[in-house]
């Protein structure tokens, strides 16, 4: 088997249907499989696999187990030379599964290799493609948006790498779990993903560790994904934000120690002060009341999160 496909899903039914025919569209010439793990869908998406995609491999939880854990099962049940993590989420344009397998069969030093995201405007998404490794400092420069509102800093860009256009093929720190392609032989040598990482910041980790073990990740233009992004974890803001916090703190207290730790707390309890802020001043201006009303809740609460959550399970 040339390929294996994972696709995670939670209640993205639509957005999994395109996605899986713009698959099917792709791999006519591959030996190639097709894995979907269904985190207990209440859309009716499992239903729609079995319908009109009876190929694929369909795996269905009784519960949310995560992306991470979800992603495993999937790679244990699965027979490919490499393996395709894929968002459902996702349209997958002409010629880039054959493309990336080309690639990945061209450098045998490459462990995981990751594509060009584009918006639904054909936009090319500069983080979501390849990014460095997060430091507290960097990630807060994201989430407030100061890698935006001032690119030529560099400073403010570093972890979006901003100085950089990704019309070039070069090594890079880290890839989306949205579309990355990883060889079944660095995944045994490296492991699976760290399934502590409910949601968010996974695909970093295992990027970090895939490096620890000296293998290439390296980024592939020819080959292109349309992402409409964040489907599933947007559907419920709190709990986006908790993961978003949780997950960077156990890679931080994983790979750099308490110390970044602790600051990483600092700076999201801070990043999430300016967000509150904005929002409770879009109460007064902006059209949609609750939408604002919602997300200052939202970001009061992750501050609280943030200060309190503990970090005892987060044990090595």
């Amino acid at each position: 088997m040339d390929l294996s496909i994972i696709i995670v899903n939670w209640n993205a039914k639509e957005d999994l249907q395109e996605c899986l025919k713009s698959v099917y569209r792709e791999i006519k010439s591959l030996s190639c499989e097709v894995l979907v793990v269904d985190n207990a869908s209440s859309d009716g998406s499992a239903d729609m696999v079995k319908k009109e995609f009876p190929g694929a491999l369909l795996l269905m939880n009784q519960e949310n187990v995560g992306f991470a854990k979800a992603n495993n099962q999937a790679i244990h049940a699965s027979t490919g030379k490499y393996i395709l993590l894929l968002n459902p989420d996702t349209v997958v344009l002409d010629g880039c599964i054959i493309e990336m397998v080309d690639y990945m069969e061209r450098h045998q030093e490459v462990g995981a290799a990751g594509c060009k995201i584009l918006n639904p405007q054909r936009e090319v998404e500069p983080f979501k493609s390849a990014k460095r490794f997060p430091t507290p400092f960097s990630k807060f420069c994201v989430d407030v948006h100061l890698d935006r509102l001032f690119p030529r800093i560099r400073i403010f860009g570093r972890f979006s790498m901003v100085e950089w256009d990704r019309t070039d093929a070069r090594e890079v720190d880290a890839l989306s779990g949205a579309c990355m392609f990883v060889r079944r032989t660095t995944i045994e040598d490296v492991g699976l993903l760290d399934e502590r990482f409910f949601l968010l910041a996974e695909d970093v980790d295992w990027c970090f560790r895939i490096k620890q073990k000296k293998w290439k990740i390296e980024f592939n233009p020819k080959a292109q994904i349309i992402h409409t992004g964040g489907k599933s974890i947007d559907q419920v803001k709190r709990t986006r934000l908790e993961n978003d916090i949780r997950s960077h703190l156990l890679y931080f207290k994983k790979h750099h120690g308490w110390l970044n730790c602790l600051y990483f707390r600092f700076l999201a309890s801070l990043s999430s002060f300016f967000k509150m802020i904005y929002w409770i001043y879009g109460l007064l201006f902006y059209k949609n009341k609750k939408l604002a009303l919602n997300n200052s809740i939202s970001y009061f609460r992750a501050i609280v999160y943030c200060l309190t959550v503990s970090t005892k399970c987060m044990r090595r």
